[in-house]
């Protein structure tokens, strides 16, 4: 199944849509015309004939499923990315591969929507393409190897945002952007555990957007230049939104902050931190002090009751495989550290948490 139609009207933004499955691109075509100002010009069950269509008739937008007979959608992106950067991409799939979406970032991908697709969800990303301004011309940015990242051309930042299950996808995406303004590009990404979005935007966040933020009980990564450690990015906006902090300005105690966050469970010293980022003990302990307020000591041992308490909260772990967890391989000594922190014993608090959840 591929048909190609009469583009009309030259003020209309027109879209090729491809999928192995004939009702999905009817549902698509059905909800982008929904939206006055769009018109799909293609529908393609052919990944073969479809690329072939969109580098005759350069489209403003391509949806593309990831997993397909001929070529893949990954391909199909891959070719855009060299032939016609200029092309906006959404990729729309039944699965949420985090592998394929970094990679995908550092081409002319804008969105990863999982199936199925609401009628919300298309209009807020269609209403998105609207505001933003005409393609940049990337020629001229492209490194030397030939690998183009959107970062570098378009922002000069990009973080990881994390929320909860309380917030649907078109809404998370909404307040997101009242918060952060409109130079910001959005992606969002789903797991087991919440929402993840990541953001790219031309400066770090002000004081006054992240406190914003933290209103909507979201947890932020370190900025970064690109997205290729995504993986670790997503734990560091975790466990930011956990313990309740955010990433220091100052890059050294950042990178403190993000070592700490990604290794908490296991026993660390400062020598080691210090060791890890190659500069002076001394001088880190400093420095960190200055940027958060804290010492090194005290912020470890904050993220690690924060996490115990989600853990007693949200698990059936026993006292002792949560104490492991976070870092505490003898159960008394953990048992007296999160007393001297809560007030309360780890048992305590368990059952507390328990009795909340049933009132």
């Amino acid at each position: 199944f591929g048909c190609l139609y009469d583009r009309g009207n030259s003020a209309m933004k027109d879209v090729i849509l491809i999928d192995d499955e004939i009702w999905a691109l009817k549902d698509l075509t059905r909800m982008i015309e929904r939206n006055p100002g769009w018109r799909v010009t293609g529908q393609f069950t052919d990944s073969n004939e479809a690329l072939d269509a969109i580098l005759a008739s350069t489209p403003d937008l391509v949806v593309t499923d990831l997993r397909m007979s001929g070529f893949s959608g990954r391909e199909i992106i891959n070719a855009l990315h060299e032939k016609r950067p200029g092309i906006h991409v959404v990729i729309v799939s039944a699965y949420s591969d985090f592998d394929v979406a970094r990679e995908a970032l550092s081409r002319n991908v804008i969105d990863y929507l999982l199936k199925p697709v609401s009628q919300e969800e298309l209009d807020a990303l269609l209403h998105r393409l609207e505001g933003q301004t005409e393609p940049h011309d990337i020629s001229a940015l492209m490194e030397d190897e030939g690998e183009f990242t959107r970062a570098a051309a378009v922002y000069s930042v990009n973080a990881v945002l994390v929320c909860g299950h309380e917030w649907d996808g078109r809404q998370w995406i909404s307040k997101l952007s009242d918060k952060l303004g409109n130079a910001v590009q959005l992606t969002l990404l789903r797991s087991e555990d919440g929402l993840a979005s990541l953001v790219s935007m031309p400066d770090q966040p002000t004081d006054e957007q992240i406190a914003s933020l933290a209103s909507l009980d979201t947890g932020m990564s370190r900025c970064r230049e690109n997205f290729d450690d995504l993986g670790a990015m997503i734990q560091e906006a975790r466990i930011s939104r956990t313990a309740g902090f955010t990433y220091a300005r100052n890059k050294l105690a950042a990178s403190v902050q993000s070592y700490l966050a990604l290794n908490y469970d296991r026993p660390i010293t400062l020598e080691a931190v210090a060791s890890h980022l190659f500069v002076a003990k001394g001088h880190m302990c400093n420095v960190f002090s200055a940027a958060t307020g804290t010492t090194i000591v005290t912020f470890l041992y904050t993220i690690r009751i924060a996490m115990a308490k989600r853990l007693l909260a949200e698990t059936s772990l026993s006292i002792t495989e949560i104490g492991e967890k976070v870092g505490y391989s003898d159960s008394a000594y953990f048992s007296r550290v999160f007393k001297r922190a809560v007030s309360e014993s780890p048992e305590s608090y368990r059952r507390k948490t328990a009795r909340k959840r049933l009132e």
